[in-house]
């Protein structure tokens, strides 16, 4: 399969890269960047997609609730310790509103 366009450069240096790996793999066990499908094709990922792909991986990861927060909050709340500012809820609210209609 031929590949015109800028991405052929990719593909050069795809298969220069394999040429290079399996010179110096030759009876070695390499860890190689590139992940090997069938039919010899090679995927290589650049440096910004991997590291894209390790953020999705954490957020996936990551609960959607604090517990810890959480349970602080509800701590104060039964203790009668948690207080609440008008003025700051007011003034995030009226931020918001600004925002949404700017946008």
């Amino acid at each position: 399969m031929k590949i015109y366009g800028p991405e052929q450069g990719v593909v050069k240096e795809t298969k220069l890269k394999e040429t290079k790996n399996k010179e110096t793999a030759k009876g070695k066990d390499s860890t190689s960047k590139e992940s090997k499908v069938k039919g010899g094709e090679t995927v290589v990922l650049s440096e910004r997609a991997k590291d894209i792909q390790k953020a999705k991986e954490i957020a996936l990861n990551t609960p959607d609730v604090r517990t810890e927060k959480v349970a602080e909050l509800k701590d104060q709340i039964e203790k009668g310790k948690y207080r609440v500012d008008s003025k700051d809820i007011a003034e995030k609210m009226l931020k918001d509103v600004v925002n949404e209609s700017m946008t």
